[in-house]
């Protein structure tokens, strides 16, 4: 019976070339929401295996999606931040998430 595998060297596979995004796809949510933002202005991939190719509108819509759900999970938070850690009534708690929002948009 025949072995599967040749002995000869120049039938041997050959390795394959490290992609620049092998490490994983996992990223802090700031980082992600950061590019997304970037794509989202570009309308344009800038990492991974479509890099340099345009965003459909399904693509657009998942990133948008992404920065709303962001947005609203700090906004949460500081709202809870200010109620339990701060002592603030719900109105004050209100307020001081507004506020805060304002600052954000003016840099």
């Amino acid at each position: 019976m025949a072995n599967s595998k040749s002995k000869n060297p120049e039938a041997a596979p050959a390795p394959t070339e490290k992609k620049k995004y092998d490490k994983g796809r996992w990223a802090y949510p700031h980082t992600r929401a950061k590019g997304y933002a970037q794509e989202n202005r570009k309308r344009v991939h800038m990492w991974g295996d479509k890099e340099g190719e345009e965003l459909t509108q399904i693509e657009q819509g998942v990133r948008l999606g992404y920065l709303q759900c962001q947005h609203d999970h700090a906004g949460v938070y500081k709202y809870y931040h200010a109620l339990n850690e701060l002592g603030m009534t719900k109105e004050q708690a209100m307020a001081y998430y507004k506020q805060n929002q304002k600052k954000n948009k003016n840099k």
